[in-house]
């Protein structure tokens, strides 16, 4: 950052990309073992294009997150309301990122099944809520998760 504007802080940047490639690795090869055991009927390839597609989209997205960070700052002087403004315009804007990660992700993820010739559904039983749902309440934790690195 500079006295000047904003510009991407590509420290925080890279360390958002190296924490999601060890997430990627854990969470793709315990879907792997746990697919061997009984667990989700999916083939290796998918749980690493689930993870890669979540986390490029992540990495690709924290520029927008160390932007709100630099545009709505954590309040040093205020009462109750200065800080219920900041936290609520940095949830509007996560609720934003999540609609953004999960789009991009899902359009990563059917760019690869079609590369397989594979069928891809992002719904559950046809319901599109929510598997919504279940990624917004992740995307939430990882916007402030990202937002405090920044």
């Amino acid at each position: 950052m500079t006295s000047g504007g904003w510009r991407i802080q590509w420290f925080p940047v890279a360390i958002i990309a190296g924490v999601g490639v060890v997430v990627a690795v854990t969470n793709a090869t315990s879907g792997i073992m746990e697919a061997d055991t009984g667990g989700a009927m999916a083939r290796p390839e998918e749980f690493w294009l689930w993870e890669v597609s979540s986390v490029m989209m992540v990495v690709l997205l924290s520029p927008l997150v160390s932007w709100m960070v630099w545009k709505v700052p954590p309040p040093v002087w205020g009462g109750v309301a200065t800080w219920l403004r900041a936290v609520g315009t940095h949830f509007a804007a996560a609720c934003v990122y999540s609609v953004l990660h999960v789009a991009g992700m899902v359009a990563i993820r059917y760019v690869g099944y079609a590369a397989w010739s594979w069928p891809y559904d992002f719904s559950y039983n046809g319901d599109y809520a929510l598997p919504f749902l279940y990624e917004w309440r992740k995307d939430l934790l990882t916007y402030a998760t990202n937002a405090l690195g920044f």
